[in-house]
């Protein structure tokens, strides 16, 4: 019996013998982003304590939820094991992906709701 081996082409294998970036890669300067105009607003990504979530600040966490995914569709949680044992890992499954649009607020709505 003869068994066939096969190797993938790895990024190390190539970038020995490539001394530049090829010009298909490479944009217009006419194409090129301008950073002075680019909007900076200071803003940072927004952080959710998720500790009071079963608490009196229920509704609170929740509107922050709302706010954070239909204004910057993504956000991040600090407090994530202050749950319930039962919910805990459905919402950290929740979390560990960037969640868009309605997309995040359902998923995030559906986990606290378990």
């Amino acid at each position: 019996m003869q068994t066939s081996t096969t190797s993938k082409l790895l990024v190390s294998d190539i970038a020995s013998s490539v001394d530049r970036v090829p010009s298909s890669y490479i944009r217009q300067i006419s194409d090129r982003p301008n950073i002075s105009d680019v909007d900076i607003f200071g803003d940072s990504i927004p952080l959710i304590d998720l500790q009071e979530l079963y608490g009196p600040s229920r509704a609170n966490i929740i509107h922050q939820f709302a706010h954070a995914c239909s204004s910057y569709s993504f956000f991040q949680v600090t407090q994530l094991f202050h749950f319930q044992p039962r919910s805990r890992f459905a919402l950290f499954d929740s979390y560990t992906v960037l969640l868009q649009g309605s997309l995040c607020f359902s998923r995030v709505y559906s986990a606290i709701l378990q």
